[in-house]
């Protein structure tokens, strides 16, 4: 597969990972096909790359935090796009979040796990260390942000 298709599948599914902060109100589980199309668009993208390589790990910190950031910037939009939310009860992007913190974690693992593999070969090195620096630095922030759209429910 050309790099051109697997950038294409990493966007795509950045995309379907997002969208459940701009529609997860009216259409209370739809998000759950979207996010299984997410995660399948990016996995069918690393398995094409190679899923043991520091490249993969790097491409999906960057396709997670990404669709992640998305999402929650849809999310705060969604009032404006969508209008005021009328359902009653919790918000179902409560749902979405907590599938976000249960994958988060999964990711987390993987990544940890491939880049200092990386990082105790001599095979990319570099972008092993830059690749650990940010996913480390990923959980705490995306913890804090999932932290206070969970306070607000």
């Amino acid at each position: 597969m050309p790099v051109k298709s697997n950038w294409l599948c990493y966007v795509a599914g950045s995309i379907f990972l997002a969208l459940p902060g701009l529609i997860s109100v009216p259409n209370r589980l739809y998000f759950v096909g979207l996010l299984t199309a997410g995660w399948a668009c990016t996995g069918f993208g690393l398995a094409k790359v190679g899923v043991w390589r520091p490249v993969s790990a790097v491409v999906l910190v960057l396709a997670t935090n990404s669709a992640f950031w998305l999402s929650y910037g849809l999310f705060k939009l969604r009032p404006r796009l969508v209008g005021p939310v009328q359902a009653g009860g919790i918000d179902p992007f409560a749902s979405a979040v907590s599938i976000w913190l249960v994958t988060l974690l999964i990711c987390a693992l993987y990544e940890g796990i491939v880049l200092t593999r990386g990082l105790c070969s001599a095979r990319q090195r570099q972008l092993a260390a830059i690749g650990l620096v940010g996913a480390l630095l990923q959980i705490p922030t995306t913890l804090r942000f999932v932290y206070t759209l969970i306070e607000g429910i």
